[in-house]
């Protein structure tokens, strides 16, 4: 047995139980199994049972039925069966058989020991020891010897059979009440009679044993199993047995009852504890209509080693039990702890997912403040490469005016030399003038009366007026549209000019380097500066146009009258002003053909343009090109992107519903299982480690008891004995 039921049915005491029913069931089965099986098996007991039938045939009326005799015989013989284990027959060397005689309540008269000593070595003597009196061999003529307890038989090969008396007390003491319509009767007024009969056979268990359980020191009764047998003629009617079982051959009715006196004390139980499917009985009850009431007797038999052949630990697997038992704990533990933990992790996540509600609904608004940031990116970024491409069609026109702009501060360059050398001389030619015609004024009349000295002035101041109106010229020409330094730039922006704006507006992006800024801003410097420059000069150019007119005037009047105009012309020529005259030129030539002048950084303006920017716009171009075409890739998905983060705070708010209710189920979840655990497994694991740890203690305690007790008597040393007793009652009959 496994005990399978403990998995599907526990209760108080039910534990009990299932012990009870292995026991009854072991009993009951067994015994009716024998009576049925061994019905034609000869005898065992035959010649014992003849010399008993010898002692008692005085007691017997001459008169009595044969078939009566030999159905009598044939209950004892059967309810001997019933108690006979084919093990102790088998391992015993001395069988014994107590038999007492009983008046029809139960009371004993006389008690004869049969026994049987097994020579299973065909030895020549066997050893015996006993404490009966009149011993007598009922088989044989096999002869012992005895000093006190100690028998010794001349065997002579055989085995030897023998009994004799005792007054002792048998371990089981047999009560029968009688009852006639309910009432307490006599044995020998119930003769006769006719009624509803009731038969009560009490049995009490006096044997009683200390053995060990779980260390401590406990009193136990040796398991005797009794059954009780009758048989009733066709007088008796619907026949009825508590604990036992009616067996009917068609002419007469058979009861055979079981009982077990002292067992429920030994395991420590009660009735309560039983219930009414399972009991341990300790009386047999018969009961029946009756006509003309008369029986011939009863007989019970007992015996401790029925019990012997149930196996506790193959029966009842308690290995197996218990760890079962250790497992399922463990697990149940471990299952309350999981539920407990998974309701509290549930709970953390429902109390997150406010905040995670939250943050889709803010990532929803990002992911369209990024959708419409990302459109305006596109939108830039076509519109800057737009306008890269109209610097790319422009880049040309600057290379080409770049070009036209070089030429032009080259021949300026040169024109500033000669300039700045031009003025230079002017300049002192003035100052040498003055001083000239200051002093031929003082020495006037030397000059009026030298017609020499006057030829030499007049030819030295025209040969001054004409170089000082080259130099004019000079000037003048650096003023004309695309020749002069500030043509050639003005054409340089105004080829350029559109493609650069289009892109500064759009992108803020200088498409030049450092150097080539530097050298636009100088050439721009330098060309405002001009202005001023050119002014100047027109201004001196006609104050020597009209000295040179009053020279050529000299040349023809002479005199000291032309003197006198040149003096007033050249009174006009400030010092300060022919100073900032000469400071010009020399500025305008070392602005234009300095190490850091203008031509210089034209020369690398144009190196520029045709190298780096070159290569810049056309990077400048496909990077363009890629950048928007990534962004225009990346608006594309704009709408999946709103329509995923639409789907994902939808889906959130399923989630949390979710959530809430698997929270909710794994709360319920954790309860169940904490009052699972506490009401079922630990109860259970309670019960085996209590009540049925326990129980099967007692259990292998009282069956050690019944296999301890092996006879009524003695037994010679390592000598395996076997008992079993028999009490027949007298027959109740009516007197003839």
């Amino acid at each position: 047995m496994k005990f399978s039921e403990l998995k599907n049915k526990f209760k108080n005491k039910y534990a009990i139980r299932v012990i009870a029913g292995v026991l009854m069931v072991a009993m009951l089965g067994t015994s009716y199994g024998v009576w049925q099986v061994n019905a034609a098996k000869p005898s065992t007991e035959s010649v014992s049972e003849e010399a008993t039938e010898k002692e008692t045939s005085t007691e017997e009326t001459d008169t009595e039925d044969a078939d009566a005799e030999e159905t009598k015989s044939e209950l004892k013989d059967q309810l001997g069966n019933l108690l006979n284990s084919d093990k102790e027959t088998e391992e015993t060397g001395k069988d014994e058989t107590v038999y007492m005689i009983a008046d029809a309540d139960g009371t004993v008269n006389k008690t004869i020991v049969s026994d049987w000593l097994k020579n299973k070595e065909n030895a020549d003597t066997l050893e015996d020891a006993s404490d009966l009196k009149d011993i007598k061999n009922v088989k044989g003529d096999e002869t012992f010897k005895q000093d006190g307890d100690k028998v010794t038989w001349d065997a002579q090969g055989n085995d030897i059979f023998y009994q004799g008396t005792t007054d002792k007390e048998a371990p089981i003491t047999q009560k029968i009440t009688y009852y006639l319509d309910g009432k307490e009767i006599a044995p020998k007024d119930l003769a006769g009679k006719s009624g509803k009969v009731t038969m009560r056979f009490e049995f009490t268990n006096n044997e009683k044993t200390t053995k060990t359980i779980d260390g401590k020191s406990t009193d136990v009764y040796v398991p005797f199993s009794v059954v009780t047998g009758m048989v009733l003629n066709d007088n008796f009617t619907n026949v009825e047995v508590t604990n036992g079982k009616v067996i009917s051959d068609g002419k007469n009715n058979i009861v055979v009852g079981i009982t077990m006196p002292g067992l429920k004390e030994s395991l420590g139980i009660d009735d309560a504890d039983l219930g009414d499917d399972v009991q341990f009985p300790d009386y047999v009850e018969v009961t029946a209509d009756v006509e003309d009431f008369s029986l011939d007797m009863t007989v019970s038999m007992a015996s401790s080693n029925l019990l012997s052949e149930m196996n506790v630990n193959g029966d009842i697997d308690l290995s197996v039990l218990s760890d079962t038992i250790d497992e399922m704990t463990d697990a149940s533990d471990q299952l309350v702890d999981g539920s407990s933990e998974l309701s509290d992790g549930l709970k953390t996540l429902q109390s997150s997912l406010g905040e995670f509600k939250a943050g889709v609904g803010t990532a929803q608004s990002g992911v369209k403040d990024y959708t419409s940031g990302a459109s305006a990116v596109a939108d830039g970024a076509n519109t800057l490469n737009s306008g890269i491409a109209k610097l790319a069609e422009s880049a040309p026109a600057l290379t080409s005016g770049v070009s036209a702009l070089k030429t032009g501060v080259q021949q300026a360059g040169a024109g500033a030399t000669q300039i700045n050398g031009g003025v230079a001389q002017l300049v002192d030619g003035i100052g040498t003038l003055k001083s000239t015609v200051n002093g031929s004024l003082a020495g006037m009349d030397a000059y009026a009366s030298s017609a020499d000295a006057q030829a030499a002035f007049a030819s030295a101041l025209t040969d001054y007026t004409s170089a000082a109106v080259n130099y004019l010229a000079v000037l003048q020409q650096l003023q004309t549209p695309g020749t002069t330094l500030n043509g050639a730039y003005s054409q340089v922006v105004a080829a350029t000019g559109g493609g650069l704006q289009a892109v500064n507006a759009d992108a803020n992006i200088y498409m030049l380097d450092d150097t080539t800024n530097a050298t636009l801003l100088a050439v721009t410097t330098q060309a405002g500066s001009a202005v001023d420059f050119n002014s100047l000069s027109t201004a001196y150019a006609a104050q020597l146009q009209n000295i040179s007119a009053v020279a050529t005037k000299l040349g023809t009047t002479g005199g000291a009258q032309a003197l006198t105009q040149v003096q007033a012309g050249l009174a006009q020529f400030d010092d300060s002003q022919l100073a900032t005259l000469k400071a010009g030129a020399a500025s305008l030539d070392a602005g234009l053909n300095g190490d850091d002048g203008i031509v210089a950084g034209v020369n690398t303006l144009d190196s520029s343009v045709n190298g780096a920017l070159s290569q810049g716009i056309t990077d400048l171009t496909n990077g363009a090109k890629q950048l928007a075409d990534g962004a225009n890739t990346l608006v594309a998905n704009n709408d999946k992107l709103n329509a995923g983060m639409t789907s994902l705070k939808s889906a959130t708010d399923l989630l949390i519903n979710g959530v809430d209710q698997l929270e909710d189920g794994s709360e319920t979840l954790a309860d169940g299982m904490a009052q699972f655990d506490e009401q079922a497994i630990e109860k259970l694991a309670d019960a085996y480690n209590g009540d049925l740890k326990e129980l099967l203690d007692k259990v292998d305690a009282v069956l050690d008891a019944g296999n301890e007790y092996n006879t009524f008597t003695r037994t010679a040393d390592g000598v395996k004995g076997n008992v079993k007793f028999i009490w027949e009652t007298a027959s109740i009959k009516a007197e003839d």
